[in-house]
């Protein structure tokens, strides 16, 4: 039985981020189009600020990937004491209320989702990045952290924890 299990990020995955560009470039073009509304009951200065606040957001995304293929951090370290997690830090399972499978509406791929009892605590011990996903996820409901685009089956991740998280809870 492994005590340790080493999550790394799917690089390739990660990659394609870069397809984004192209729509990036659209999005740019539509905001020096519009001249006229074309929503009749939206101003123009309205439209204008939905496109640019997409590309802003589109735009700090992938820098945000682009860094993060940069640096040679696993996602995630799990073993018999918790679990560590890029930009949250070390998590004990005290603190793990559940890890389970989660889709997000419209997300090809499913996500591990981490649950935690206490996300103030983690919220103090995390990054900036770690800040801004715990705020994301408590205003659109999500699960508190989650996993993506990580280079082995959610499933393994998923059972690995489950074993911890029960015999903790249990004591």
């Amino acid at each position: 039985m492994n005590s340790e299990l080493v999550v790394n990020f799917d690089y390739k995955n990660i990659q394609q981020v870069r397809m984004i560009i192209p729509v990036m470039v659209v999005l740019w073009f539509l905001v020096d189009s519009i001249q006229e509304p074309c929503l009749s009951f939206l101003p123009i200065i309205v439209i204008k600020f939905v496109i640019i606040s997409c590309l802003v957001l589109l735009s700090l995304g992938s820098i945000y990937y682009f860094v993060l293929t940069r640096k040679n951090e696993p996602a995630a370290v799990l073993n018999n004491d918790g679990i560590w997690i890029i930009h949250h830090g070390f998590i004990s399972w005290e603190n793990i209320s559940d890890i389970c499978m989660h889709q997000a509406l419209g997300a090809p791929l499913p996500i591990v989702a981490v649950n935690v009892r206490d996300p103030k605590a983690i919220s103090a011990q995390s990054s900036f990045g770690g800040k801004c996903v715990l705020f994301w996820s408590k205003l659109f409901g999500y699960p508190h952290i989650f996993l993506a685009n990580i280079d082995i089956e959610n499933e393994l991740v998923i059972s690995f924890s489950k074993r911890y998280i029960t015999s903790k809870n249990s004591v």
